[in-house]
């Protein structure tokens, strides 16, 4: 019968399944909106989510501007702090026995401490460490030597030793 009808010319329709009352037919076209519309709103998502990006990234400059004060802030105390060593081999054993002082001006500097520019009357400031008195008075017996004892070292090394002591 299909094939009277098409060779008659009679254009035949596709019969479409019933549909409850009070359904909405979806055609293709609205099926094509709807994926142009989420596409719309996901980037309008994608927006906001740069946006929250962004605040991120102030959040970000924020904290890094706030560790960049505190460390600049130990910097400083560490200088207050800082003490040249390298300095301390200019000074004298006798040097090391004054009293604790505190030099208002360059020229009450000990001469350890300071040093005199040839060319110029300025005074160069070697260091700025404050000698304290020693708790006793010099001994050159008293001194003890960097080498640590036995009861130092960690059980290897005393064996070390002890089997060095031995063998020699």
């Amino acid at each position: 019968m299909l094939l009277q009808k098409v060779k008659a010319g009679v254009i035949i329709k596709n019969k479409r399944q019933k549909i409850a009352t009070g359904a909405e037919v979806i055609t293709h076209s609205d099926v094509v909106q709807a994926k142009r519309e989420a596409e719309e709103e996901k980037k309008k998502q994608n927006t906001v989510k740069q946006a929250k990006g962004q605040i991120k990234r102030e959040n970000q400059m924020k904290k890094i501007k706030k560790e960049q004060k505190i460390n600049e802030k130990i910097i400083e105390v560490q200088r207050r702090q800082f003490y040249d060593l390298t300095k301390l081999s200019a000074i004298s054993r006798n040097d090391s026995q004054m009293l604790p002082f505190i030099a208002k001006q360059t020229c009450d500097l000990p001469s350890c401490l300071r040093k005199e520019i040839p060319d110029n009357h300025k005074i160069q400031i070697l260091s700025d460490i404050i000698v304290k008195k020693p708790s006793e008075p010099y001994n050159a017996e008293n001194i003890v030597s960097a080498v640590p004892t036995p009861s130092e070292l960690n059980k290897k090394k005393v064996n070390r030793m002890r089997n060095k002591n031995g063998t020699a």
